[in-house]
This record gives C-alpha cells, structure tokens and sequence, in this order.
C-alpha cells in the first residue's frame, strides 16, 4: 500500500481507477487538465463503491495540456504546498504518469524527479489496435520504475568524491544530505554523512565531536560492508580504521606529539589542497610554538600561560618579569621566542637547536610580518615548504608520522 499517489488524469478513467485501487494511497494528488478535471469526483465515487476512499485528496489543474512548459510549472508550483500540509515526504510519493498527453506525462516525470519519488504506469498484457493502442479494459498491469535518482546518484557520488579529497568537507555533506533524500537505499549516504562530518569536524580541530561521528560512522560502515566485494570500500574502511586509532591518541591527550603532527598534517591540507599558505604557514607557526611548549610542561613542568619563576634560572627572572608579566592577572606568560630561550638556558638541547637553525628564525620572522600575523605580506609556497622542513627536522617528525586523510572514491 502506497502512502501517497500523484497521478495524471486523461480521457480514460480505467487506467487510473486500476492503479488506485491496487495501490490504496492514503493520499491521492490528482494532475488534470482543465478538460479530465471533471472526471475526478467521478472516480473518487466509483473507488467508494469498491470500499475504498483515501484519507485525503487535491488536485492540480492545468489550463495547458499540451503544453509541457506550462504543465511543469503549474505542478512545481502546487505541488510542494500540498505536500507540506499533509505532512508527507517526497519519498511517500509514487508518480503514476500513466492519464494525461504527452506532454502531461513528461512534465509529472521532470517536476517530481529531484524529489526522490518512485514511479509506476498502468501497462497490460493486451491491447486494441493489434497491440499498437490502448490497454484493454480487464488487462491492466502496474508496472513500478525504480528510483531515477537510484542511478543519477552516481555522478552525484563523483562530485561528492571530489569536494571530499579537495578538503571541502562541508560541501560534501551538503551534497551527500540532498542525495540522502532522494534515493531509494539512503543507507550508505547516511554513513557517509557521519564519516565526512568527522573529518569536517577533525579538520576544525573539534576532535572530540570528531571521534564521535568516527566511531559511529565505522562501527555502521563495517555492517554495511559484510559480505560485500567491493576493494575500493573496503581499503576506505582500512583507511578510517588507521585514523580512528590516530584520532584516540589526540583525544587521550596524552600523546602532545600526536597534536604536533596533527597540527602539521592541517597545514599540508592547507597548502597542497587548497593553496592557501598563509593559512597553511600560521599553523606551522604554532607547532613550532608548541614543541616548546609541551618540552617545557613535560620536562620542567613549566607552564608558557603561568610562568613559575622559582623554576626559571637567575639570568632569565627579571627579563621575565619586565617583558611578559601580564597586569591582568599578575601572571607570567611567554610566547615563541621566550620559550626556546627558557629551553637553552635549562640547558635542553631543543632551545639549542631551534636558536642554532638561523634559517628557522628568519621564516618564522616572516610569518610575522604576514596578513595573518602582524603585517600585510603574502607567503609564498616556496617559503611554506622551507619552513615545512626546518620544522620536522627540529621536531625530529618525518612526513610518515603525520594523519593522512582517506580520498573518497565513491
């Protein structure tokens, strides 16, 4: 039994009683032309008396039967008002294009085939005219097309495919949502959703939100795929399998290298997808920053945003307190530069090898003076990837170390 039917109406009346009483919707939306308009209420009775009567009906009236232009807009104009007050989904929808002209028929195909609906036409197995006219009364036979869009999906999926891999996450979950309502099988477009919302999130910094749209959509991705045959599905489900474990380590937080590299990995998203090096430098920048900071905090248990001084060696105690005591909260709190001071003058060999790289300071001193720092220049690739290398050689981090994002190949 069909939840809703919208069906054309033309000279016979056959065809559409049949159809309607073998589906028995609970709503029915009639498209008629001005001259069929009248058989409504006539096979609205004859239904009756065969015991059955919809819950509710409308219709949708066309001055311009033969005129496919003016059919498709009378239907794209009416037809969204009445869905939303029955409440329904296009998906409780069949389109049964089976009355009307030509143009009537094509007009109900083409209006209604964004929407996600099913459709179905009255055929038979016998008809007058030696085989070539109308289906003999007596004869019908409904005949159901699959969900056009089951197959228009396909190049949808390509696009889908490519926003992803071009770091375009939310782009692709607003395409993937849209695909999601006009299917027939959403299933796999639902997981879908749920894995690029972990990476839009994880690619926003927002790990946490991130690992819960990761698992969920893994623990899903991993049902859908059992007993499926299909290589390319099942090194993506590998691929978010490496991710989810990396993900845990920036989570737990236990792990300040794994945020490093996940830092840096963003940066290289920035840059190698997008162009984008200003953007991609600023993020280098604060890794740098933060190497220093997790030595720091781990080694000497010295936290950058509140100094304790009784930890910072003599030479160092009054430059602090003149330079970086903030009168807001009478705290200490050091930034970049500070840092690896404090490092070399602890002895640590990290401050000795960031202030020996003179080429190191030099690029950082050009991210200052960038639209996203302090100053108004732009950064060039060649100056990322100059600064992409100092930074792991200081970090002693290889590109292999870094989270790599799957690519969609749906």
């Amino acid at each position: 039994m069909a939840k809703a039917v919208l069906i054309s109406v033309g000279g016979s009346q056959n065809p559409i009683i049949y159809s309607l009483k073998q589906q028995k919707p609970e709503y029915i939306i009639f498209f008629a032309s001005v001259e069929s308009e009248k058989q409504i209420p006539q096979i609205l009775q004859m239904l009756k008396e065969e015991n059955y009567s919809p819950k509710k009906s409308d219709q949708i009236i066309t001055s311009f039967a033969e005129k496919f232009d003016e059919c498709y807009e009378i239907i794209k104009k009416e037809l969204d008002s009445i869905i939303k007050r029955w409440g329904l989904q296009p998906q409780d929808i069949i389109v049964d294009f089976t009355g009307g002209t030509k143009a009537m028929s094509v007009a109900l195909v083409l209006a209604t085939i964004d929407l996600g609906c099913k459709y179905s036409y009255v055929g038979g197995t016998e008809r007058d005219k030696e085989g070539l006219g109308v289906v003999i009364d007596g004869k019908e036979k409904i005949l159901y097309s699959v969900n056009p869009w089951d197959e228009l999906a396909v190049e949808e999926r390509k696009k889908i495919s490519i926003l992803f891999n071009k770091a375009r996450y939310a782009s692709a979950i607003e395409l993937l949502e849209v695909v999601c309502k006009k299917v027939s099988q959403p299933n796999f477009y639902e997981i879908m959703i749920d894995i690029a919302k972990a990476y839009d999130n994880w690619d926003r910094f927002k790990h946490s939100k991130a690992k819960d749209f990761l698992f969920k959509g893994i623990k899903r991705f991993k049902d859908f795929l059992a007993g499926s045959q299909d290589k390319k599905l099942e090194e993506l489900y590998k691929k978010l399998e490496e991710n989810k474990e990396f993900l845990l380590r920036i989570v737990d937080e236990k792990d300040k290298k794994a945020l490093v590299c996940d830092l840096i990995a963003n940066a290289e998203r920035r840059a190698k997808l997008e162009n984008k090096y200003d953007d991609a430098l600023a993020r280098l920048y604060r890794a740098v920053e933060m190497i220093a900071q997790n030595r720091l905090l781990e080694k000497y248990s010295i936290k950058t945003n509140d100094v304790d001084l009784s930890k910072v060696p003599e030479n160092l105690k009054q430059k602090f307190k003149e330079r970086y005591l903030d009168p807001r909260d009478n705290k200490i709190k050091i930034g970049l530069r500070a840092s690896y001071e404090l490092l070399k003058e602890l002895g640590d060999n990290l401050g000795e090898k960031f202030w020996n790289d003179k080429r190191l300071v030099e690029l950082l001193d050009i991210r200052n003076n960038t639209i996203l720092a302090h100053g108004t220049n732009s950064v060039e690739k060649e100056t990322y990837e100059e600064l992409l290398g100092h930074l792991l050689e200081l970090a002693e981090i290889k590109i292999n170390d870094l989270p790599q994002f799957p690519t969609f190949d749906l």
